[in-house]
């Protein structure tokens, strides 16, 4: 499975991943991003229509997943693949992407991903309690 060189994730996610940057004190923005794309992976939903917009800030592939791409495309195929939803037609499961499909995906999951960890952390307590809920 194959994707675009650049990543490029909402506005809304590039905001609040500075939000969570400062919150926890934490390194890199590809670091928020990735926390993003497994949490929302841990959700059984695919992303709503509103999580594939790609107006912010944008990174290269090999910064994003650094040397574990292949890890990180596994998990996004294991997790199930599924169509862009549109105004009248819902998402629907499917075995095979297109590149650039396949990069909206993984840009809806984790646009949704730093969204809802925005508003579940506030602290480092909070990821610390989030990380023994989900067994990581």
């Amino acid at each position: 499975m194959e994707i675009s060189n650049r990543i490029k994730v909402s506005k809304e996610a590039t905001d609040k991943m500075k939000q969570l940057k400062t919150k926890l004190k934490t390194g890199p923005l590809y670091s928020i991003a990735r926390m993003g794309l497994m949490y929302s992976l841990s959700d059984t939903t695919p992303p709503q229509k509103e999580f594939y917009k790609e107006d912010g800030m944008d990174f290269n592939k090999t910064t994003f997943f650094g040397d574990d791409y292949y890890t990180y495309m596994t998990l996004l195929e294991e997790y199930g693949l599924y169509t862009k939803p549109s105004a009248d037609k819902k998402s629907t499961k499917t075995d095979k992407l297109s590149p650039k499909q396949t990069t909206s995906y993984l840009i809806a999951h984790t646009n949704r991903g730093i969204v809802k960890l925005s508003n579940r952390i506030k602290n480092q307590e909070d990821l610390l309690e989030l990380i023994k809920e989900q067994n990581i």
